[in-house]
């Protein structure tokens, strides 16, 4: 990563207003979303399919896909818990996307 971040800064000249903003984009559309994604899906697990023991693994990732396949989203098994894990990776990027753009 920090080789993508020199190769930018090398690219835009250092007194320019853009060069700032490049170098913050490079890891906000990376790393940061990922990362963020991971570990939020991370703490549902552990808190509610862990430690409250309230659902399963499979369920809550399928009651995340349930948001835009519905009630059958229970019925699919591994796919649509699957399906949950990309609903839930796209969700994150968007808002990581609308951030990045309300505070820059």
């Amino acid at each position: 990563m920090q080789n993508a971040i020199a190769d930018v800064e090398r690219s835009v000249a250092p007194s320019s207003k853009d060069a700032a903003k490049i170098t913050v984009i490079v890891p906000v559309y990376g790393d940061y979303e990922a990362t963020q994604a991971c570990l939020d899906l991370l703490a549902a697990i552990v808190v509610y399919s862990l430690i409250m023991q309230r659902v399963t693994t499979m369920r809550l990732l399928q009651g995340i896909a349930r948001g835009a396949l519905g009630n059958s989203a229970y019925e699919g098994g591994i796919g649509t818990a699957l399906a949950g894990v990309g609903f839930h990776f796209t969700i994150a990027f968007c808002f990581t996307v609308f951030y990045f753009f309300i505070f820059n």
